[in-house]
């Protein structure tokens, strides 16, 4: 195969991709989701979310308010749950980034000595 038809290939790849269009899903998603008279879920019920920039009792809250039933902080898994584990690390001083409010959400977490890179480049 010679250079000019893989640059021709390539050039065609990208082409198609910057063209394409994604459509609009023509479906939802719906789940009948019984709770008990007490307004808790019958079956035990978790939400999980790849975002990870707010913390984990504002996102329960936002959950009770749209669903109208009430959402523990600790039925919510978001990115940052795992980092938790790390116990060796909630002691030593760590420099944290991300978006929203993540020097509370490490100390949220059990990280005890943080610092933003936003305190970085203040210092």
């Amino acid at each position: 195969m010679n250079i000019s038809y893989c640059k021709y290939l390539i050039s065609r790849s990208i082409s198609s991709i910057i063209n394409h269009k994604v459509k609009e899903p023509q479906f939802g998603l719906l789940f009948d989701v019984d709770v008990k008279p007490t307004g808790e879920f019958r079956i035990p019920t978790i939400f999980v979310t790849n975002a990870s920039n707010e913390l984990h009792t504002s996102k329960a809250a936002k959950l009770t308010q749209i669903l109208e039933i009430p959402i523990l902080p600790e039925q919510v898994i978001v990115a940052h749950s795992p980092l938790k584990m790390y116990t060796e690390f909630h002691k030593k001083h760590c420099l944290i980034s991300g978006q929203g409010p993540i020097a509370d959400i490490a100390k949220n977490l059990g990280f005890t000595k943080v610092t933003t890179i936003e305190q970085l480049c203040d210092a």
